[in-house]
């Protein structure tokens, strides 16, 4: 309890609460690039009233069913590699958070 409450307070602290609010709320808190993280949209696709909004809702969406759709081309071979073979093998670069899933579904 005590280790908890500690990164609970250094947490505080931090500000930590208040950059996840802002992510939750599609805030630009990437100050690298000057724009909202959306990690939380990705996950929060179908919320009834999501709190970013929606319109990254309908972008979130439709980014989503285009990559579907993509991999769904791939796995009933309808989407050939260049050499007009059915494509067997994908390669993902990701760095970070966006690195993750993949890996762990692998």
């Amino acid at each position: 309890p005590a280790v908890l409450d500690a990164l609970l307070a250094l947490a505080e602290d931090s500000g930590v609460r208040a950059q996840a609010e802002a992510q939750r709320h599609g805030e630009p808190i990437n100050a690298t690039e000057g724009r909202a993280a959306l990690h939380v949209a990705l996950r929060g696709v179908d919320w009834a009233e999501p709190p970013w909004g929606p319109t990254v809702a309908t972008q979130v969406r439709h980014e989503l069913d285009r990559f579907l759709a993509a991999a769904e081309r791939i796995r009933n071979g309808e989407w050939r590699g260049h050499s007009g073979e059915r494509i067997t093998d994908v390669v993902n670069i990701g760095i970070g958070g966006s690195d993750l899933g993949p890996k762990m579904a692998t």
